[in-house]
């Protein structure tokens, strides 16, 4: 179950963490190339080894320019930082078993309740430009 933890971990940062703000053309890959390292960094972290299954990931970063690459693995360090707590709790939900399908908004509302209960996990989920980090 710990290979599919950074793949999930990068559908979560797709739903809503990696936010685009950008002026030109280069941003949405850089967004990408953070989407990408973002799993293999949360793997990483959350196991202490490297990290396994990413060869796809890897192989897409590959066709980047380098200094998207290093840019978007910067980014992803940073980011996993920033959310750690809520990774943490969404890769121990993901590795128990009986949570294997769960996906999504579910997901996402049980990290955050994790961290700050039921009630501010409710709100957080329900604001404009919803899930809130608060990062």
């Amino acid at each position: 179950m710990i290979d599919q933890v950074s793949v999930e971990v990068a559908r979560r940062f797709s739903a809503g963490a990696v936010i685009v703000n950008h002026s030109g053309r280069q941003a949405p890959q850089i967004a990408l190339a953070t989407i990408l390292a973002a799993g293999g960094e949360a793997e990483r972290r959350f196991t202490g080894v490297e990290p396994r299954g990413i060869e796809a990931d890897e192989a897409q970063l590959a066709l980047m320019a380098p200094r998207t690459v290093r840019r978007g693995r910067a980014r992803a360090e940073t980011m996993v930082e920033r959310l750690w707590p809520y990774i943490d709790e969404l890769a121990k939900i993901l590795a128990d078993p009986d949570n294997a399908s769960m996906s999504g908004e579910s997901a996402i509302f049980v990290a955050l309740w994790a961290v700050h209960g039921i009630d501010e996990a409710r709100v957080r989920t329900t604001r404009p430009g919803r899930p809130d980090f608060g990062c």
